[in-house]
């Protein structure tokens, strides 16, 4: 029987992917208030233009339109 290893192996670092469309004001505001909270560095965001294509600029705009709605409870429940 071969003999067997007691080193252990860590597992990878967990990475965290924040997508975003690199364009709208108040998500860049949300990612950099994310990225200087994330003391270690697992966070990493990830502007994609996927979200320019439709359908996904509908559901994006959908989305914008649901925050700018709600703009005075997501300031007060997320971003303290």
């Amino acid at each position: 029987m071969p003999a067997q290893s007691t080193a252990h192996i860590a597992p990878p670092q967990d990475q965290y992917l924040l997508f975003w469309d690199g364009e709208c004001g108040c998500c860049r505001r949300a990612v950099e208030w994310a990225s200087n909270r994330d003391k270690t560095d697992r966070l990493s965001p990830f502007i994609i233009d996927l979200l320019r294509q439709p359908p996904m600029i509908w559901t994006l705009e959908i989305g914008y339109w649901l925050i700018a709605r709600n703009r005075l409870f997501f300031s007060k429940t997320l971003f303290r």
